[in-house]
């Protein structure tokens, strides 16, 4: 067989198009920097692990940093110890069915009860801390199997934790934390709560070191993010012509003997329908049934958040025509087990009108806006269906303010707080060629001298899980998740998956620092080195190979390079060495409790590294040992190591 030269040319260039991103060989430029390889690997390690280790330091310079960092992105290390650890927490594995099943929303057994008529009135819910009715509530959920949703949430911040802690895969643990962030549902929510873990698992976890679209797109079709910003509510108002609408004025249009069968068809169809609504939502009460309508939340966030930016050129008419176009958006009926066999049989007939149905997801062309739209000046064809979400998705990936954002984003996540404005226009490019490819971004913050100067080492502040993971790293600890050590995560400042808006937790300095939270980074560090937190076990003279030094002087100076390794101690032995020496510094900071106000209050202005290093002076004694003391005992080590992982350099990255 022949083939032209054309249609050999046409399909190599079709073949080269749809081959992966080239992972090319990069350079760092660390040694421009001025950096041995040591301080150059710690430098990476702590922007993308929870925590540079000096064995893996050892092993980032043997493979050589670029080596290293590619095999990160490939993210294929088996993780045995990680999933031996996890192997006993069912949720992570159950479907969203049946963790609906299983973890219903306190709403769902509410609409039960009084389906069932076992709540009287409204007047039962006003009052939460009505204890008949919770008595009720717990009662029938015990009955019928159903389990407390504070289980899975723990399953879940445990299964955070492991991964943090012990997974060979860092770049992959904090791609996750940071696309979790950026693409945040809550528990706040309460609607939202039971699809949490597979939103985490199925949406953005695969796609972290992916294609951004494709991540985009998730989290988009995921129950998660459809109840928590309400678009699984989002339908065209009564009135306004749907796909289904478009499709009975063709029906009703028929004509002959094939018409009427059509009609009598599809109005028994809608019957039947109307008639199951009906029986589900017998004995509810109107404020709990659903209504038609357009929410634009989920627009909304879509443009301001995720794609964007609030000043990236969309106006309010662009979000309410965004929403129009993603009415129908919603997420497969659950809890319907009695139903199931005619809500499948519905959904099947309606894809003939254009229901579409993915995994969790479902387009509803029944409640779809199938008029015309424009957004952002492109116009949106009349009775595409869900292509027009499709459509939109797109438009949004290849706006230039969303590559702007996300590259933004990226190095005020590892490069620093106010990134220069040269390098983030350079990762923006990158997402504009690559189409939104991650490691691509990654490769080029990584390979650029921005990366490695000295404004930008150490210029990190980190967030309270990553202080708290890189502790727990750092001080070699064994860790079972434990109710006491998430509750530390929380003193810290940031409860686990509940954040308070739609913008996730932040990730700059200011947001972090100030003068109670830097009391319990100290409190935390204190309390892992001496063993005060259930579920964490540390061993300081392990730590430290068995060697024993023999003043507390000598301690300090031994422990710094093993839990801030490759750094300038100069100051930090300065700043510490009197406050270590103290007999009574361990009591004093761990007396320092501070109030909810200081625990609580984020806008504080974020402290100078004076006030930081302040902080410890106060805590001087002029009971201080010379360095002809006795060798220093278990406790003081522990003390040594916690005044360690609380100081202010411990709290840069």
């Amino acid at each position: 067989m022949k083939f032209s030269f054309l249609f050999v040319v046409v399909l190599t260039t079709l073949f080269l198009q749809a081959q992966p991103i080239s992972t090319g060989k990069i350079t760092m430029p660390w040694r421009e920097a001025g950096l041995t390889d040591r301080q150059a690997a710690a430098h990476l390690l702590d922007r993308f692990t929870y925590g540079a280790r000096p064995k893996d330091i050892d092993k980032v310079v043997a493979m050589g940093l670029e080596n290293w960092f590619e095999e990160q992105l490939q993210a294929n290390s088996n993780d045995a110890i990680v999933k031996s650890k996890i192997a006993g927490y069912k949720t992570l594995n159950m479907t969203t069915r049946e963790i609906a099943e299983v973890y219903p929303t306190p709403g769902k057994v509410i609409i039960e009860l009084m389906q069932q008529g076992k709540l009287k009135d409204l007047g039962d819910l006003k009052d939460s801390s009505n204890k008949e009715f919770r008595k009720t509530a717990l009662k029938y959920a015990y009955e019928n199997g159903y389990r407390p949703q504070r289980e899975l949430l723990g399953q879940m911040i445990a299964n955070k934790i492991i991964r943090a802690v012990y997974s060979e895969n860092q770049i992959k643990e904090v791609m996750t934390d940071f696309w979790f962030n950026h693409f945040s549902v809550s528990m706040v929510k309460g609607q939202a709560r039971t699809f949490i873990p597979t939103y985490e698992r199925d949406a953005i976890r695969p796609n972290v070191l992916g294609n951004f679209r494709t991540l985009l797109e998730a989290t988009a079709k995921h129950p998660a993010m459809l109840q928590y910003l309400d678009n699984a509510q989002s339908t065209a108002p009564v009135g306004t012509p749907t796909l289904l609408s478009i499709a009975l004025d063709s029906i009703n249009n028929m004509g002959g003997i094939k018409g009427w069968f059509a009609r009598r068809k599809v109005n028994a169809a809608m019957e039947r329908g109307e008639q199951m609504k009906e029986e589900f939502f017998k004995n509810t009460p109107e404020e709990f049934k659903p209504r038609r309508g357009i929410n634009e939340n989920y627009a909304r966030e879509l443009m301001e958040l995720h794609t964007l930016g609030v000043n990236g050129g969309y106006t309010q008419k662009d979000v309410t025509e965004a929403a129009r176009a993603l009415t129908g958006w919603t997420m497969m009926p659950l809890g319907y087990n009695k139903r199931a066999d005619k809500i499948n049989d519905m959904i099947e007939r309606g894809k003939k009108i254009g229901v579409v149905t993915e995994g969790d997801f479902l387009f509803r062309a029944d409640v779809h806006d199938a008029t015309e739209k424009n957004i952002l000046g492109t116009t949106f064809k009349a009775g595409r269906g869900m292509n027009e979400g499709e459509q939109l998705l797109d438009m949004l990936t290849a706006h230039p303010s969303t590559a702007k954002r996300i590259a933004l984003k990226l190095c005020t996540r590892f490069v620093s707080d106010e990134p220069p404005q040269a390098l983030v226009t350079k990762v923006a490019d990158v997402f504009t060629s690559t189409r939104g490819d991650i490691p691509s971004m990654l490769r080029t913050i990584v390979s650029s001298p921005e990366f490695w100067n000295k404004e930008a080492r150490r210029a990190k502040i980190k967030k309270p899980f990553e202080v708290a993971m890189s502790t727990l790293r750092l001080a070699d600890a064994d860790v079972t998740p434990t109710k006491e050590l998430y509750d530390w995560i929380t003193r810290l400042g940031e409860q686990l998956y509940n954040a308070q808006a739609p913008t996730g937790f932040p990730d700059n300095a200011k947001a972090w620092v100030n003068t109670g939270s830097l009391l319990n980074r100290m409190n935390f560090g204190l309390a892992v080195a001496t063993n005060s937190i259930k579920g964490v076990t540390t061993n300081v003279q392990e730590l430290n190979r068995n060697t024993e030094p023999t003043t507390t002087e000598e301690a300090l100076k031994s422990y710094l390079p093993i839990l801030l390794p490759e750094r300038d101690y100069t100051e930090t032995v300065r700043m510490l060495t009197p406050v270590i020496t103290s007999k009574e510094f361990g009591d004093k900071v761990r007396n320092q409790q501070p109030t909810r106000k200081q625990e609580m209050d984020m806008d504080d202005e974020i402290l100078s590294e004076e006030e930081l290093n302040s902080i410890l002076q106060e805590k001087k004694s002029v009971d201080m040992p010379t360095k002809g003391a006795e060798k220093p005992q278990q406790q003081t080590l522990q003390n040594v190591v916690g005044i360690i992982l609380g100081s202010p350099e411990f709290q840069r990255r």
